[in-house]
C-alpha cells in the first residue's frame, strides 16, 4: 500500500488494507480528504524526508500528511458566517487525445483492407439492420466526459474569551465530476472547544462527523480503443448497446452478433454503484505546564469509519448476464474500522540567547480494528428488486473477515538551532507491532538532520531570491502495511 499516513488533529486515519488503499470489503477506495470540509482545515503539512518521518516509525515509510483544523479566535467576539459556492469544471479539449472521426477511420480501414489483399465484398463493417456504420460518428470522449459542477454551503460560528474558545461548522457539498456518472454528496459537522482550566492547565476537545453518499463510475483506458463507427446506443438512440453485428471472416462476409465489451455506457446508465460512508473522529487533549518551557500533554483520540456499498448489475447489461438468462446480479458490502490512540509526552522548549532548544519524550499506544462482510446473489424478477433476499436462493453467497492490531512505541526527539541560521534535529522511536511475525515485532527507527538558512547570513545579498535553505538528513523508517508475516526497514536520505 503506497498511501501515506494521514494524521488529522493527532489521530491516524484508516486508509485501507496492508496491500492496497482500498478499504477491505469495498471495491472502490476513498481518500480520507473526502470526509473533510476544506473550509475547516487550518493547515496541511507534508512530511517526506527522513528527519521528519522516522519519528512515525513503522507507519512513516510512505510519508506523513498532517492536517490541523480550525479553532475559535478567543477575542471576545462572536462571528457567524455563511458561504454559498458554485463552480464548474471541464477537461480542456487541447489536453485530450486526438482521434480520427468516422469518415477518416472508415477511409483508412478500407485502404488497409484492400492493401492486405482482401476483397471489399468481404469488408466486415457494412450497414445492416442492427448497425448503420456509414451514418455513425461517435466521439467516445464526449460520451464519457462532460461539464462537472460543485455546489457547497458552509455555515460557521466561532466565539471565545481568554478562558474558552469555540468553533462550530456545518457543511453540505455536492460534486458532479467531469466523468459522467460520478457524483459525491458530503454532509459534515465539526465542533472544537479549547478551555483554559487554570493558569497552567488547558484542554482541547475536537469532534467531527461526516456522511458521504457517492455514486461511482470509473472508466478504463479501453474506451480509447473503441472505433467511432460503433454507437453507444441501439438504433432507437435510447437503449444502451450490448451487441454489434459484423463479420470476422476475411474470406467471406459472414456477420455475427458480438458482445460489445468496450461499451461502458450500459454500466453507467443501468447499473448501481453506490457507496455510503459515515466517518467520525474525536480527540481530547490535556496540557499541563509543569515549569517554564516544560509541558506535559495527554492526548486520546478515536477515528471510526463505517461504509456500505450497494452494487447491482442490471439484467440489461453484460455484467448482469449469467449463463442461464439475463438475471441481474447484486452485491451488498459493509466495512467497519476503528482506530484508537493515546499519546503521553513531555515537551521542553527554551531559548538561551541565540540558541533555541527543543526536546520531546513520550509513549504512544495504538489499537486498530477492521471488520467486513458481503453477500452476493443473482436471479431477480426485475431491476427494481435488488436485495439479496429476493435473488435465487441457490445463488446466494456470503463472506466475512476481521483483523486487529496493536502497537506500543517509545519516542524521543531533540532540536537545536542557533541564530535562525543553523539547525540540528535527531529522533528515535522504538516500536512494537502485533501484526508482525514473532521475530520482527520490534523495530528501532532513528534519524538525524542538518539544515542551514543561507539567506540569514550577513553575506547574503541576492535581490532576486528571498530564501535559500540547504538541508541534509539520514534515517530509517518502517512499513507496517506489508504482509503481516514479514517486516522491512527502509533507509532514506535526502538533501536540497
Amino acid at each position: 500500500n503506497c498511501e501515506p499516513l494521514w494524521v488529522v488533529d493527532g489521530v491516524p486515519v484508516y486508509t485501507g488494507s496492508n496491500t492496497s488503499s482500498t478499504i477491505t470489503g469495498m471495491s472502490t477506495g476513498v481518500s480520507p480528504l473526502s470526509f473533510l470540509n476544506p473550509d475547516d482545515i487550518e493547515s496541511i503539512t507534508v512530511l517526506k524526508d527522513a528527519a521528519t518521518t522516522s519519528i512515525y516509525g513503522a507507519d512513516g515509510a510512505n510519508g506523513v500528511i498532517l492536517v490541523t483544523t480550525r479553532q475559535g479566535k478567543g477575542d471576545d467576539k462572536v462571528r457567524i458566517s455563511a458561504d454559498v459556492l458554485y463552480g464548474i469544471s471541464y477537461v480542456a479539449p487541447e489536453t485530450m487525445t486526438k482521434y480520427c472521426n468516422a469518415e477518416q477511420w472508415m477511409s483508412l480501414a478500407q485502404e488497409a483492407w484492400t492493401n492486405a489483399g482482401y476483397l471489399m465484398d468481404n469488408f466486415p463493417y457494412r450497414d445492416n439492420e442492427h448497425n448503420s456504420y456509414s451514418t455513425t460518428d461517435t466521439d467516445w470522449q464526449k460520451v464519457y466526459f462532460g461539464m462537472g459542477s460543485t455546489q457547497e454551503v458552509n455555515l460557521k460560528a466561532d466565539s471565545g474569551t481568554s478562558k474558552a474558545k469555540h468553533y462550530l461548522s456545518a457543511s453540505f457539498n455536492r460534486d458532479e465530476g467531469t466523468v459522467k456518472g460520478n457524483v459525491q454528496n458530503r454532509f459534515s459537522i465539526r465542533e472544537r472547544s479549547v478551555y483554559k482550566l487554570g493558569k497552567r492547565v488547558s484542554a482541547d476537545i475536537n469532534l467531527n462527523a461526516s456522511y458521504n453518499v457517492n455514486d461511482l463510475f470509473s472508466i478504463s483506458k479501453s474506451y480509447l480503443e473503441v472505433i467511432p463507427i460503433f454507437s453507444p446506443y441501439d438504433e432507437d438512440g435510447v437503449t444502451p448497446r450490448l451487441y454489434n453485428y459484423y463479420s470476422q471472416d476475411v474470406n467471406n462476409y459472414n456477420p455475427v452478433m458480438k458482445k460489445f465489451f468496450y461499451n461502458e455506457v450500459p454500466n453507467r446508465d443501468l447499473n448501481d454503484n453506490r457507496q455510503m460512508a459515515l466517518s467520525a473522529n474525536g480527540t481530547a487533549n490535556l496540557k499541563i505546564e509543569i515549569a517554564e518551557g516544560l509541558t506535559a500533554t495527554i492526548m486520546g483520540g478515536v477515528n471510526t469509519l463505517n461504509s456500505n456499498e450497494l452494487i447491482y448489475y442490471s439484467k440489461n447489461t453484460l455484467d448482469g448476464l449469467t449463463s442461464i438468462d439475463q438475471d441481474g446480479m447484486s452485491r451488498r458490502s459493509n466495512a467497519y474500522s476503528m482506530v484508537w490512540n493515546n499519546i503521553d509526552r513531555l515537551n521542553f522548549n527554551r531559548n538561551f540567547g541565540k540558541h533555541s532548544v527543543g526536546a520531546m519524550a513520550g509513549i504512544e499506544l495504538v489499537s486498530k480494528e477492521h471488520r467486513s462482510l458481503y453477500a452476493t446473489g443473482y436471479g431477480f424478477a426485475n431491476d427494481n428488486i435488488k436485495e439479496i433476499g429476493y435473488s435465487q436462493e441457490a445463488s446466494r453467497k456470503g463472506y466475512s473477515s476481521a483483523s486487529n492490531g496493536r502497537s506500543l512505541s517509545y519516542l524521543a526527539s531533540l532540536n537545536w538551532s542557533y541564530d535562525k541560521r543553523y539547525y540540528l534535529s535527531a529522533s528515535y522511536r522504538r516500536q512494537g507491532t502485533s501484526s508482525f511475525s514473532e521475530y520482527a515485532k520490534w523495530g528501532d527507527f532513528s534519524s538525524i538532520g542538518l539544515s542551514w538558512n543561507v539567506h540569514n547570513e550577513r553575506f547574503w545579498n541576492v535581490k532576486w531570491m528571498d530564501k535559500l535553505k540547504v538541508k541534509a538528513s539520514f534515517g530509517n523508517s518502517g512499513n507496517s502495511r506489508v504482509d503481516t508475516g514479514s517486516a522491512y526497514g527502509t533507509y532514506s536520505y535526502g538533501s536540497s
